[in-house]
Parts: C-alpha cells; structure tokens; sequence
C-alpha cells in the first residue's frame, strides 16, 4: 500500500491542510470526527446542506453552526472542532510544520489513542505516523529551516516574507511533493 493512502497519514495530512487552509471540503469532513466527537452523518448533511444555501465552504458554516437553526443541541458538539482549528490557525505563523503536526498529534490524542489499541495494526500505524514526522523534519532541514516560524511577525520578518514570495511559494510546492501529493488523495 502506497505511504501516503495509509488512514493515519491521509488524516494527520487533512488536519494540516484544514489548518492552513480550511477551504478543502473533503479534508474537514474526513477528519471532524477524528477523533471520535459524536458528530453523526444528519448533522454533517446539515451542515453541507447550510453551506450551500449560504455559499460559503464546509468549514465556514462550521464556523456558524450555533446560527444552523436546524442542528439544535449537535451544534455544541461542532463548536469544540472548530476552537481545535481556529487555535492553530492562530499559531501558524509561529510554528514549523513538524511543531504543527506534533501537536496535532499530541492534542487530538492520535497516538495514545493507537497505544490504547495494543495490536499490530495499530503499532505499524504509530511507525507510519513516526515515518511521516521524519519525512517532514528532512524536508524543513533541507529547506534551511525556512518555514512560517522563520519569518515571524516582526516588520523585518514580514518584509523577508514580501521579499522572498517566490521562495515562499517552491517551498510549499516542495512540502507537498515530498508528502506525495497525499494532499489530494484524502478519500
């Protein structure tokens, strides 16, 4: 099985690009229940179905489930997901991609969930998933640690960032080569 169609990477790979982006449909829906958070499938048709009334992506109508009058009391089962991104969203700007994907892992309870397990199963997913944080260390140490954090916010930082837009760029293209193009497989 190719690396990347692995469940534990298409995951961990979604949450990053829900991170960043969050206009990825496919993405959010794959991971909102990951972990478990007792969002059923009528609430998520619900949401979808608001989202296209209002024209606004998936996660922005997340965003607005508390405003979803037919969700009812599923709406605050919503609200602890989108804090979840929003928080990191937040950080973005102050993290690597492998401080970002270590504590995804470690707030969403990822591992120790699969550590709860105890199988062989869920032992090789917990090496895919080490595999998956080296092959993201390498490309941040081959980049020369040009990543977010690199920049900060500091004027100096933002005008390094305005200044070096074209780097910037190969260096996302470059992330989502060396992660397979898994981005778009998230299925």
């Amino acid at each position: 099985m190719n690396f990347y169609a692995r469940k534990e990477i298409k995951d961990l790979l979604a949450y990053l690009k829900t991170i960043d982006n969050a206009r990825d449909d496919v993405a959010v829906r794959r991971i909102i229940n990951v972990p478990k958070r007792g969002i059923g499938a009528t609430t998520l048709n619900r949401v979808q179905d608001y989202a296209q009334e209002q024209g606004i992506s998936f996660y922005d109508a997340l965003k607005e489930a508390d405003q979803i009058p037919t969700l009812g009391r599923s709406a605050a089962k919503i609200r602890p997901f989108v804090d979840f991104v929003q928080k990191f969203r937040s950080q973005l700007e102050y993290l690597s991609v492998t401080e970002l994907l270590n504590k995804v892992i470690e707030e969403t309870g990822y591992v120790e969930e699969l550590k709860a397990e105890d199988t062989e199963e869920s032992r090789a997913r917990i090496e895919n998933i080490d595999e998956l944080i080296s092959k993201v260390v390498s490309y941040e140490q081959d980049a020369g640690g040009k990543t977010r954090k690199y920049y900060g916010l500091t004027k100096t930082g933002k005008k390094q960032l305005a200044k070096k837009e074209e780097e910037w760029k190969e260096y996302s293209r470059a992330v989502v080569k060396v992660l397979g193009g898994a981005c778009h497989e998230y299925a």
